[in-house]
């Protein structure tokens, strides 16, 4: 095996380390710091779904209270997913979000096909001063007629 080779097999594994294993490595130490920095009253989701409130933080383990019934449950630290609600978006809300940009969007439409355009006020000047000219050149004409007359 050649030096070349050698190098080439040390790059391919620095760059596997740097884009795979690192970022997963940090993601993990947050989560860690998270579970650790637990206090009563913060609201979890757990790994499992279940969202309630820290009633009792112990060294590996937490009471969460969940529900109008106040059910209290233990889970390990390691079961905490997030701090706070996690809700997943339904089909219902996505639709609405949906419809209120597509909303948003034709309002915007409407608002420019009102305004002409800078183009179109060109456009428009131009065509009046086109108008005005040969007013303005008949009414000479017209006079010099009845005069004539």
């Amino acid at each position: 095996m050649g030096l070349q080779s050698i190098i080439s097999l040390v790059l391919i594994f620095g760059a596997m380390w740097l884009f795979f294993i690192r970022p997963e490595q940090k993601k993990e130490k947050a989560k860690d710091d998270m579970r650790n920095n637990l206090k009563v009253g913060d609201e979890i989701t757990t790994i499992g779904g279940i969202v309630g409130r820290v009633t009792r933080v112990n060294d590996d383990t937490i009471i969460i209270q969940t529900g109008a019934d106040r059910v209290r449950i233990e889970v390990k630290k390691w079961a905490v997913g997030s701090l706070g609600k996690d809700e997943p978006e339904t089909a219902s809300e996505t639709a609405k979000k949906e419809a209120r940009r597509k909303k948003r969007e034709a309002e915007a439409e409407e608002a420019a096909a009102s305004k002409p355009s800078a183009r179109q006020i060109r456009k428009l000047g131009a065509s009046k001063e086109t108008e005005e000219e040969p007013a303005a050149e008949d009414a000479p004409e017209a006079q010099a007629d009845t005069e004539g007359k």
